[in-house]
């Protein structure tokens, strides 16, 4: 039975890997397809509607707080930040969901994955680039985008 738990749990690590992996794609198509047609934005609509369900499918890592580690190994923290400044705002909106997903656990701090999602936390308010400030500012950016539709 052990044996069956750790090649599921390999096999989650790598589907997560994966997912992050997929995102980085994504991600690097977007730029270059922003860069290509800098002035013909619904040329570049593909990618971004691309990498904005690519962001989507990331939800299912908050399952898996076990991999936390390796996301932040990964530098994952810096690819959200980059995410949530994102020119396009449903990008910047998804990726703040998914941010409060994967730090909005409803865990007592005596379970195990507990220690994982207060890593992420802690990860993210260590960052040279300053995760909160990020956070506010784009909040704000977001408010009055949206002061601007009504």
């Amino acid at each position: 039975r052990g044996a069956s738990n750790s090649v599921e749990e390999v096999e989650t690590h790598q589907k997560a890997e994966k997912l992050v992996i997929s995102l980085e794609k994504k991600i690097n198509e977007n730029i270059r397809q922003r860069a290509k047609y800098a002035g013909k934005p619904a040329s570049f609509m593909g990618s971004e509607v691309d990498l904005d369900e690519q962001i989507k499918k990331l939800h299912v890592l908050a399952t898996v707080p076990k991999f936390y580690p390796r996301l932040i190994k990964a530098n994952f923290i810096n690819t959200l930040l980059g995410l949530i400044t994102h020119v396009n705002s449903d990008i910047s909106v998804d990726t703040l969901a998914l941010v409060n997903e994967l730090i909005d656990q409803d865990q007592d701090p005596e379970e195990s994955s507990f220690q994982y999602v207060s890593a992420l936390i802690d990860e993210f308010s260590r960052r040279d680039t300053k995760a909160l400030e990020v956070l506010v500012q784009n909040a704000e950016r977001l408010l009055n985008e949206n002061k601007k539709l009504r």
